[in-house]
């Protein structure tokens, strides 16, 4: 086994774009991690119609700032790719939440994968849900970067969401609620196995605690994390808010799959220093409900976030 650790950057700059720029140049320099001439897909948190100051949707200038580190390494194209929640139109969550704006600024394409009809059935070899095949859009298959940006937040039905999650945002509404109907857990780390994203950027600028996903209460922390590992950076990104990992079955489940680096003793910060940065989140989630309300029985487990949401209330 070797002793080379896995590297987590963690940046708190003036701006986002130095900050961005920060984690980059941390681990290795993007021109040593995309390609000239590679085609480039950023996929954010853009899974619900709110604005910026919400926390809802990973933050415009996160995704703006990202774009020109990209380009710096001269890419073919880069694409901006999200499937919106379902019931939630992918295009109007681009808009909302300014990421449109964002696009139509720096010249990228903005996709909706729920649009696209060009999809591959692809095996999930060793699956551990019930997701013995996904159908995935071929444009994103066929992408030579995958680079995930998304927003750290709490969460209704998985306590926190992070790197990690916003890969669920990859698949159409199908898929998206057959993952839903059972494991949730299990069938996120499914998706990664046959999706994983070489890169991971986390917007924890203004992070979202209280009832998220639908109703945030943004905190002021202004860092930028950044891994080539999604369960080492949503490890980190838990420290740097006060997550309790041991409350968060993430990582239990991305240690059974072997996905990623879920102990602290594997992985180097470098970069900002946790303790200097950290911020505690309110995350009403962590616990038992029955407990918070002794009056009521709660019969949530297993609930989509859209149902457990409003029990959380």
């Amino acid at each position: 086994m070797s002793d080379k650790k896995t590297v987590v950057a963690l940046a708190k700059e003036p701006s986002v774009q130095e900050s961005v720029t920060k984690v980059f140049d941390l681990m290795g320099g993007v021109t040593n991690m995309i390609e000239k001439g590679s085609v480039v897909f950023l996929k954010p948190n853009a899974g619900h119609a709110a604005p910026a100051d919400t926390s809802v949707c990973t933050n415009p200038e996160v995704v703006r700032a990202v774009i020109r580190e990209v380009k710096k390494a001269q890419p073919r194209e880069i694409v901006i790719a999200e499937a919106a929640a379902i019931g939630c139109d992918t295009m109007e969550c681009y808009e909302v939440s300014g990421i449109k704006a964002v696009a139509d600024e720096e010249g990228v394409e903005l996709y909706d994968i729920k649009a696209d009809k060009d999809l591959v059935n692809v095996a999930v070899r060793g699956y551990r849900s019930n997701l013995k095949h996904i159908k995935l859009p071929r444009r994103l298959l066929e992408a030579d970067h995958l680079i995930n940006l998304p927003i750290l937040k709490a969460h209704a039905s998985m306590v926190f969401s992070c790197a990690l999650k916003n890969i669920k945002g990859v698949v159409q509404d199908a898929v998206h609620l057959q993952m839903h109907q059972q494991n949730l857990t299990m069938a996120m780390m499914d998706v990664w196995s046959v999706t994983a994203a070489d890169i991971n950027i986390v917007d924890a600028v203004r992070p979202a605690s209280g009832y998220s996903p639908h109703t945030p209460v943004p905190i002021e922390v202004g860092c930028v994390l950044g891994s080539k590992d999604p369960v080492a950076v949503d490890l980190i990104a838990c420290d740097l808010v006060g997550i309790d990992v041991e409350a968060v079955d993430y990582f239990k489940t991305a240690a059974q799959t072997g996905l990623g680096t879920s102990r602290r003793e594997d992985i180097e910060v470098v970069g900002e220093k946790v303790e200097d940065c950290f911020k505690k989140m309110w995350v009403p989630y962590i616990g038992d409900m029955s407990t918070r309300w002794p009056e009521y029985q709660v019969l949530c487990d297993g609930a989509c976030s859209s149902c457990q949401a409003p029990a959380g209330h």
